[in-house]
This record gives structure tokens, C-alpha cells and sequence, in this order.
């Protein structure tokens, strides 16, 4: 059995030579065996949210552009946790790079099929 938490979020960011980017990030996050047996029970209490989820999709997203852009991805997880600041509630700047975050939501997929509703983080 397996257990996957699909998160999608729309997005809008400004770009290092000022372009505006959009789009919709779509991130998986897979769990464990041993989670997925603790969590059988309670598979809502799998799903992220809040800021600590904006962070890691800001992130990736940040992490996609830039490697897209130059070919190769040369980001350390350090570099984000020094450089990446956070504006306003879910508007994130890294060096020249700002991104603002739409309302992510979520879906439980248990072996593909989806378990839970839709909701919105």
C-alpha cells in the first residue's frame, strides 16, 4: 500500500531579469510504510499546511525556475534557508526572486486513487 499527498498551488513570480512568471506547482509527497501504518486511522493528519508548507513550495518552485533557466541545479538547501526571506504572509523573496503562493490544496491518494476531498490549505 501506498500513500501519497498531492499538493497543488498556482503561483505568480518575478523573475531575476524582472519577467512575470506563472503557473500551477504541482509537489507528491510520498509516505513511508511505517507511516502509512501509524496514519491508517487518520489519514487527514498527513497533510501539511501553514507556513512551513509555503516554504517548501516556494522553494521548489524558486529551485525549478532557476534550474530551468541555467541547466543545471546548483542550489543547496542551505543556500535557501539563508537567502530565502519571507515578505508577507505567502510572499517569499530569494535574492532577486519574488513569489507569491495562491491557496495550495490538497488530495490523499491511497495506491492512485484518491481517499480524501480535495481541500484547500
Amino acid at each position: 500500500m501506498k500513500i501519497e499527498v498531492e499538493y497543488r498551488v498556482m503561483y505568480e513570480m518575478i523573475g531575476v531579469k524582472g519577467e512575470i512568471v506563472d503557473g500551477e506547482h504541482v509537489m507528491i509527497d510520498s509516505l513511508s510504510a511505517s507511516d502509512v501504518s501509524i496514519m491508517e486511522e487518520e489519514l487527514g493528519d498527513v497533510i501539511m499546511s501553514g507556513r512551513m508548507l509555503d516554504e517548501i513550495l516556494a522553494e521548489e518552485i524558486i529551485r525549478a525556475y532557476i534550474t530551468e533557466r541555467i541547466g543545471v541545479e546548483c542550489l543547496s538547501e542551505r543556500s535557501f534557508s539563508q537567502n530565502m526571506k519571507r515578505l508577507v504572509d505567502t510572499t517569499y523573496r530569494f535574492g532577486k526572486i519574488d513569489i507569491a503562493l495562491g491557496d495550495p490544496v490538497a488530495r490523499v491518494l491511497k495506491d492512485k486513487k484518491e481517499v480524501s476531498y480535495a481541500r484547500a490549505l
